[in-house]
């Protein structure tokens, strides 16, 4: 009889139940110890899962070692199921290992798959975003346009979120996606509701301009559908006019006069000296005067420096805040609302031209900032305030990117006889003219870091055909200087010695920012080239259906 109540029944479907000791389920589990220690269940239903996968998450739980070694792809989703529903933390934790680490050397079509359906499953299931972030910054860089071909060779069957999300893995490649429509419209009646998302989210104007021919005849076919509604003719026929809007602004833009200043440390320095408060950065955005959330960003960073330098010592004396309640009290005044911050910051940049800051730079000052200690407060609420407005800005698909911006290393550089000049190579083959590019060479543009009679540099984008001589390498007229951000990476060492890694331009922010810090040296220098106009799409959330 005893036995009897150690003894707990998990009934499972078109099976004999499963008999496990209480006591194994209820040590691993806060889900398991409630029902069973608290409200008394004998018997467990776990029809909601397959057999096989409850069987192997008992097996997993009561193994010793307590670790998840492999999961057939087949019983994957349920048993990471279990473990959430159940609250068994190590082993969602290892299931999520597992998909990362099946990420690092992907060989199929069906591991693609697998991949792709199980971490979208985890995003739209629980906002779990880290492991559909990781898996796109993968695929982006693999060839994957057999993947999305055979993906969406029948666009009934794929779940109307991911779409977005295979517009933005294909890059650049518009011929792919009208084709895609083509091979999906002959097959069909109507115009499905999924061929006009797509038609919504893609970049017709740039289709239109690399491949006018098969942009035409997505339309054609559309037109001899037989059973095509006035609402869809209304629909396409509304489409192809706002395209051809669009199309006549970006004819406008190319003609426009060109910008060669990319970064200016002068221009930044004065912006930073009469920058007070963090209401100063929207006005500084509102205006104009920044067009780039690299660096607002970089702005933040040195305005919490320069705030807190100010902030530390009590108000109206010379005196340093050294109580605690001083030192709350004034690291308080120097954090702003981030929450309000955000939402200014977007409404700013609306009908503005605004290079979104890429995720990947954000990630490495998050990182850094999290691993070290604000160096100007006995408290650390600036650190966490920071930290809480970068990861907003993050989240944010209005200010942030993973793939609207290419990020290109620095090659060759040549100094010249005069020191204070500086070229610099880049290797950059521009969407919009690699397709119809014959010149001999390389694609590419070339950076002079000028240094002025006061001591300043300026990063300018050169177009003198002279500058390119000798270097096997051209530049198209497409390039732009408003689409580029210039940024060092940068290493170094925490006080406990620990490495780090930082990005910025112009001020050492991090020498600033962390207590104890040494050993700073230059990892990289690279250019994040904005490239949203020239992309299949120009919707960058992970949300279904993002606002942009």
């Amino acid at each position: 009889m005893e036995l009897d109540r150690q003894i707990i029944s998990l009934k499972i479907r078109d099976g004999d139940p499963l008999l496990v000791l209480r006591n194994r389920l209820t040590a691993e589990s806060k889900v398991f110890r409630y029902l069973i220690d608290e409200l008394n269940y004998n018997e467990l239903e776990m029809d909601d899962f397959s057999p096989e996968a409850v069987n192997l998450f008992i097996t997993i739980l009561l193994e010793e070692f307590q670790r998840v070694i492999l999961i057939p792809h087949d019983l994957f989703r349920d048993t990471h199921k279990l473990a959430v529903v159940f609250k068994v933390d190590w082993i969602k934790k290892d299931c999520q290992n597992l998909l990362k680490e099946e990420m690092k050397s992907i060989k199929s079509y069906e591991e693609t798959c697998f991949l792709f359906d199980e971490c979208y499953y985890i995003f739209e299931k629980w906002k779990n975003r880290n492991l559909i972030d990781s898996l796109m910054l993968c695929l982006v860089t693999n060839k994957n346009s057999l993947f999305i071909s055979k993906y969406m060779s029948d666009l009934r069957k794929v779940e109307t979120g991911k779409l977005d999300l295979l517009l933005i893995l294909g890059g650049s490649n518009t011929d792919l996606f009208l084709n895609i429509l083509i091979n999906n419209l002959k097959r069909s009646k109507y115009l499905g509701g999924k061929v006009k998302q797509i038609l919504k989210r893609m970049n017709l104007a740039f289709s239109c301009e690399e491949n006018a021919e098969l942009y035409l005849t997505v339309f054609d076919t559309i037109s001899d559908l037989s059973e095509i509604t006035v609402s869809d003719l209304r629909f396409t026929h509304q489409i192809r006019t706002e395209t051809a809007k669009i199309m006549r602004i970006r004819e406008k833009k190319e003609t426009a006069e060109p910008k060669y200043i990319i970064n200016d440390e002068k221009t930044y320095n004065l912006n930073m000296k009469k920058c007070e408060k963090f209401s100063d950065v929207i006005k500084y955005v509102s205006e104009g005067r920044v067009t780039s959330m690299f660096m607002v960003v970089q702005m933040l960073l040195d305005l919490y420096i320069k705030l807190n330098k100010i902030k530390v010592r009590l108000p109206g004396t010379d005196r340093p805040a050294v109580t605690n309640r001083q030192s709350r009290a004034a690291a308080t005044e120097m954090c702003v609302e981030v929450g309000i911050f955000v939402k200014q910051l977007e409404e700013a940049i609306i009908d503005k031209k605004f290079q979104k800051i890429s995720r990947q730079y954000l990630d490495i000052i998050i990182e850094a900032i999290d691993k070290c200690f604000f160096k100007y407060t006995a408290t650390q609420l600036p650190r966490r305030n920071a930290l809480s407005l970068l990861r907003s800005i993050r989240y944010s698909g209005k200010l942030s990117t993973y793939h609207e911006n290419i990020i290109i290393k620095r090659g060759m550089v040549v100094n010249k006889e005069d020191s204070r000049v500086t070229k610099e190579e880049f290797s950059f083959s521009h969407p919009a003219s690699a397709k119809a590019c014959g010149i001999a060479g390389r694609c590419g543009f070339i950076l002079k870091v000028r240094q002025d009679d006061d001591k300043f540099w300026s990063d300018e984008l050169t177009v003198n055909p002279k500058d390119y001589e000798g270097t096997y390498r051209h530049c198209h007229g497409i390039i732009s200087a408003q689409d580029m951000f210039r940024y060092t990476v940068m290493s170094g060492k925490t006080a406990k010695g620990y490495k780090i890694r930082t990005v910025g331009r112009w001020t050492k922010w991090w020498e600033e920012w962390f207590l104890g810090s040494t050993e700073w040296e230059i990892e990289g220098e690279f250019v994040a080239y904005n490239v949203a106009d020239y992309r299949v799409t120009q919707c960058d959330n992970l949300d279904p259906y993002c606002d942009n």
